[in-house]
């Protein structure tokens, strides 16, 4: 009687042997890469994420962006998440050690990622992965704050650095560095991105006007930039970039004058884009080209604050503060607010709040400091979830995953698909 043998996967053609990783979780290919060089090099192509992107196998990935006082240059930092181990078809009863497929970075347990020992992380331009330890034992309290042992990954860029600007968006596997930002002789036209599937910066088309820390929103697949310029007015004061027909476009807004003069805040949601000022609310609808005023919304004077970081989930806006406990969500449609239920687990939240959209769940990350002047940086992922009229977060974990001894600051943290 014939039984079924395992297919040895090594024997398979490329295309075919690209068409099954791709259906892998990207947490999974540096133990793969260890398997053999064939695999090393399939794992690390860019033929491998291009596939993905036709299977829509891609994977949402954070990515942090921070600025040490010592250094000229921002530094790139992205998520390493632990992999679920897997199971060994038929297990040995003396098994040898063997590297553990303990995250998206590292090959082994000690969580300490080397270029020679593992090629896949050189050519994706994962150069460390130094998992912050704790200096105490662990005791049944903290185990509850569901810690799973990730951390972040320093991302150098395989190519030179923009000179100057900010990352302010992204769309795809592309992250965005729009116009100028600093001193006012930084104004600029130019945009680059970094490709996140090889971490290469890239000039993209400039922009028409020049523009200076400008606001910046993701709508429909496109980049729309608002305010950031001098002279403003209701002709030059919004354009937008569509990454299909590479070309940059002025759109006009009829309320340029109401909101050129008092502090402004943007926000996409809903397909549409949304202009908060302290008089009034502007509504652009891409779909029908119509400008609306829709008076004054409750959430602007929540938004204005300085220390307040927002975010936009399945239309609706999360948003929080420094110092704060709470998380509380906003829809635009509806004019209904209210908190974010079941997080009596989530702390006191410090400093330097940010929260991002994370594949339809909540990121939220902020930074602490430890003993002997240590800042930390963590993250908690949070999972959502509508029942009737309130919405609950569940927090999957919570992690320290970035220890540094030299002061720095968060220039940008957001996710990018690969």
């Amino acid at each position: 009687m014939a039984t079924n043998s395992p297919i040895d996967l090594l024997h398979l053609p490329d295309d075919i042997l690209l068409n099954c990783l791709a259906r892998v979780s990207r947490l999974y290919y540096p133990t793969l890469s260890l398997v053999s060089k064939r695999l090393c090099s399939l794992v690390a192509s860019l033929e491998l994420y291009e596939t993905r992107t036709l299977l829509g196998r891609t994977e949402k990935c954070l990515y942090v962006c921070l600025r040490l006082s010592s250094e000229t240059k921002p530094r790139w930092f992205t998520l390493c998440r632990r992999s679920t181990p897997i199971p060994s078809p038929s297990p040995s009863p003396s098994p040898k050690p063997s590297p553990s497929p303990s995250c998206s970075c590292s090959p082994s347990p000690s969580h300490s990622c080397s270029p020679n020992l593992n090629p896949y992380l050189n050519l994706r331009g994962f150069i460390s992965c130094s998992r912050p330890q704790p200096n105490h034992t662990i005791n049944d309290e903290e185990k509850k704050t569901l810690s799973m042992g990730n951390s972040m990954v320093s991302v150098p860029t395989c190519n030179y650095y923009p000179p100057f600007g900010w990352p302010r968006g992204a769309i795809g596997s592309n992250i965005y560095m729009i116009g100028g930002y600093g001193n006012a002789s930084y104004s600029s036209t130019l945009v680059h991105l970094m490709d996140c599937r090889t971490h290469t910066w890239q000039k993209a088309p400039s922009m028409q006007m020049a523009r200076k820390h400008p606001l910046v929103n993701v709508l429909d697949g496109k980049i729309y930039v608002v305010k950031g310029c001098r002279n403003l007015d209701s002709s030059n004061m919004i354009e937008f970039f569509d990454p299909e027909t590479q070309i940059w476009e002025y759109l006009p807004c009829p309320y340029a004058d109401m909101c050129k003069r008092i502090e402004l805040r943007s926000i996409a949601t809903n397909r549409k884009l949304y202009l908060f000022t302290w008089e009034a609310s502007v509504v652009y609808d891409p779909k029908e080209n119509r400008w609306d005023v829709v008076g004054s919304l409750d959430i602007i004077f929540d938004l204005n604050y300085s220390n307040c970081s927002s975010c936009v989930i399945d239309n609706l806006i999360y948003y929080t503060y420094e110092f704060c406990t709470r998380i509380w969500w906003y829809d635009p449609e509806r004019r209904s607010k209210g908190t974010l239920k079941g997080l009596e687990k989530l702390p006191k939240l410090p400093r330097h709040i940010r929260l991002v959209d994370y594949g339809g769940k909540l990121m939220l990350s902020w930074e602490k400091e430890e003993e002997l002047a240590e800042k930390v940086f963590c993250c908690a992922e949070i999972e959502l979830e509508r029942q009737n009229e309130e919405i609950y977060g569940k927090i999957m974990w919570r992690d320290t995953v970035l220890k540094l001894s030299k002061p720095y600051d968060i220039v940008e943290v957001l996710t990018a698909t690969v």
